[in-house]
């Protein structure tokens, strides 16, 4: 060991212990603190990393969204929107809410509403629905509502609302009004019944006797006083002329009417509902067409079946759709490729405020007989419809192979023409509509005639028997649809009628065609033999006893004569 070796093992030994424990634990500590701020450094990295890489997620997901909903169709989503939204059974949709309902213990039910309502913090509650009322941006509906007002006509309704009001109850006038609001909301308002008008005229006349002989006496009074009092002037007493009872009821009458008119166009515009559930008339599925006059066109098509296809044509009304087609349809699918159009401004189609005419209905047909397959067709039309498929099948018999009719209009005598075909034909038509489609009425009038009261009255006359279940509740669906009176009303003024139909259109028609008829309440079918005889492409056949819906009370007899009809029918090499 050399001298420095031992100079440097005496130091060591001179050492205590404690201060070498003190030493290492002071080096202890600056390694751990070393180490902890080490791991705070990272801890600090690591954060900000993983905040800098979430910015840049959420820049990259949000750039992401909008590339993809603009990259979307808004077309095309929104119309398979609505196609899945109108495929739902509404019945079915029903029937499983009214099956949960009951499945659920009202009793529980109640005590866990209770429960929750119990232990809700009003102060919070307040506070919460303050802060959902903050976000409603009432600007736009203050617009709204300030629009909708200034659309209707005040003056008119103030006008017809005060007319009279001097010399009536003001009770009776309050009682009368509530009550036939309270039958308007209850779908009820009609016309008074012939019992009610008779009290009323005879409480009226009641009333009016009463207050003439009482005026008579009090003039007689005044007169035998004068007379006692002063016999030398002779005093010729006045008696005021009496009202005649009938004219003070006609009065009284007329302006309760202006009351309800008032009321109801009141009721029509702010309060009744012109958006409800419109399930499917045929359970199939939709095909949509672009339609330029008035925009698309759907028709119900089933091509399960092989073989010419078949297109049904539905009546035009004020609630039509193709429902009515509903039986023929349902017959024939899966024998052959079957069609059920619905026109313009009917059923799923667009009914947008447009000029309606015969050739905006024609054109629907040609437009459809031209995107389907397997073509010519054979094509069944009702009522009013037929008319156009016949105009169609004169322009272009390309696309028919046959055409059947079934209680067609336009085969009437000018002198039994009826309602609507009157209008057209005395050329009423031409004040009628603008009369009836002024904006302050032209709803409100359409909504009178599709209660369900008046389409209950309507359909009634097209049936022998009771009107089938379903079709009045389906009719109130499609006629209470925004845009809905638009096309009827033409209809109404008799505008889509085309005068002397017979010598016009069904003379011309080249194609096979049939009429299926029997009895009508609304048309007739006077120069039916004529045109038979007159035109080799055309023939009858009567199904009874019917009323224009033969495929509806005698579907056998119906599909018999058609079958019958196409087999008579050449076919083209």
């Amino acid at each position: 060991m050399n001298k420095r070796q031992a100079q440097l093992q005496k130091f060591l030994e001179e050492l205590l212990p404690e201060h070498l424990d003190a030493l290492l634990k002071e080096s202890l500590q600056s390694l751990d603190s070393a180490v902890d701020s080490a791991k705070d450094s990272a801890k600090d990295i690591s954060h900000r990393i993983n905040r800098e890489q979430a910015n840049l997620n959420r820049v990259r997901l949000a750039a992401m969204g909008r590339d993809a909903l603009d990259s979307l169709d808004r077309d095309k989503l929104e119309k398979w929107v609505r196609e899945t939204v109108r495929s739902l059974d509404a019945e079915k949709m029903e029937h499983w809410a009214r099956t949960s309902l009951r499945s659920v213990d009202a009793d529980k039910l109640k005590r866990l509403l209770r429960d929750k309502l119990g232990g809700l913090d009003k102060e919070k509650l307040d506070e919460l629905l303050k802060e959902g009322m903050r976000h409603i941006d009432r600007r736009k509906l203050e617009t709204r509502l300030r629009d909708r007002i200034r659309a209707l006509d005040l003056d008119k309704i103030r006008s017809a609302a005060h007319s009279g009001m001097g010399d009536l109850d003001p009770e009776k006038i309050e009682g009368f009004v509530r009550e036939r609001v309270d039958e308007a909301v209850n779908s009820r308002l009609g016309a008074l019944s012939v019992e009610d008008l008779q009290n009323l005229l005879q409480e009226k006349r009641s009333a009016l006797r009463k207050e003439v002989r009482s005026r008579r006496g009090k003039a007689a009074k005044r007169q035998k006083a004068l007379s006692e009092n002063d016999t030398s002037v002779v005093v010729e007493a006045k008696v005021k002329k009496s009202s005649n009872p009938i004219a003070a009821f006609v009065g009284t009458t007329t302006r309760l009417t202006l009351l309800s008119a008032a009321g109801w166009i009141a009721y029509s515009h702010l309060f009744l509902e012109h958006q409800v559930p419109l399930p499917k008339a045929i359970a199939a599925e939709l095909l949509t067409l672009a339609f330029r006059a008035a925009g698309p066109i759907t028709s119900y098509h089933d091509r399960g079946g092989s073989g010419r296809p078949l297109v049904l044509i539905h009546s035009i009304n004020a609630a039509a759709s193709s429902y009515e087609m509903r039986p023929l349809f349902q017959h024939y699918r899966g024998q052959r490729p079957v069609y059920a159009l619905d026109f313009p401004g009917f059923g799923f189609s667009a009914r947008p405020n447009t000029e309606y005419k015969p050739d905006t209905f024609v054109e629907a047909i040609v437009t459809l007989l031209t995107n389907i397959e397997g073509g010519p067709a054979d094509v069944v039309a009702l009522s009013l419809g037929s008319e156009f498929a016949a105009e169609a099948a004169r322009r272009r018999p390309d696309l028919f192979h046959s055409l059947a009719v079934l209680s067609p209009t336009g085969m009437y005598d000018r002198s039994s023409a009826r309602s609507s075909q009157a209008a057209g034909n005395e050329g009423i038509d031409k004040w009628l509509y603008p009369l009836l489609s002024m904006r302050l009425w032209a709803r409100p009038f359409y909504d009178l005639l599709t209660i369900r009261r008046s389409l209950t009255y309507f359909l009634q006359r097209s049936f022998v028997g009771a009107v089938p279940d379903g079709m009045v509740d389906y009719a109130y669906s499609t006629s209470h649809q925004p845009g809905a009176e638009h096309a009827p009303l033409y209809f109404v003024s008799g505008k889509l009628f085309t005068p002397d139909a017979v010598d016009r259109i069904y003379r011309h028609v080249t194609t096979p065609s049939l009429v299926i008829y029997d009895q009508d309440g609304f048309v007739s079918f006077d120069r039916l033999p004529e045109l038979v005889a007159a035109n080799s492409a055309w023939q009858s056949a009567r199904v009874s006893p019917t009323m224009g819906m033969p495929h509806w009370e005698k579907l056998e007899e119906t599909t018999a004569a058609l079958d019958k009809f196409w087999q008579s029918v050449p076919v083209p090499t």
